[in-house]
């Protein structure tokens, strides 16, 4: 008889382990699409249980000083990422944009989301290959001969 009120306490600790602000967010892979010298354009994957209103996200670069505590510095160029959530084919990601080109060949940020029930923050670091210029790339006629056996 005295098992009943422990498992009713139980199962109410639980319930209030598993409320619904408990809820998690996470980050996963960078898909970078843009090269050195262009107008930087990447998607962030974005997992959540329930994500509501993207217009509660507040996705920005994080402070100078949680750049220093992760070892990294916050070049100046890096102000210009602008970051933005949005539904792609049935999934979240976050778009991450600039408006002038990128002209140094790595990219190392700290990325902070701040929303009601909490904050996260993750580094991501990308490599800009130079775009490759087909139109300057020569063919020449290939001897025949050569591949016969």
């Amino acid at each position: 008889m005295l098992m009943l009120p422990r498992l009713i306490y139980a199962i109410a600790i639980l319930m209030l382990l598993i409320s619904p602000d408990s809820i998690a967010l996470s980050l996963g892979n960078m898909r970078t699409q843009s090269a050195l010298n262009e107008r930087f354009l990447a998607e962030i994957d974005l997992k959540a249980d329930d994500i509501g209103d993207l217009e509660d996200l507040k996705i920005s670069l994080a402070s100078a000083a949680d750049f220093a505590k992760a070892g990294l510095e916050r070049l100046t160029f890096l102000n210009q990422l602008r970051f933005k959530p949005i539904q792609v084919t049935n999934k979240t990601v976050i778009r991450v944009t600039s408006h002038t080109a990128i002209r140094e060949p790595f990219l190392d940020f700290l990325l902070e989301i701040n929303w009601p029930k909490g904050r996260i923050a993750k580094k991501f670091t990308t490599l800009l290959d130079p775009k490759l210029q087909t139109h300057l790339l020569k063919s020449y006629p290939i001897d025949k001969q050569l591949f016969q056996l």
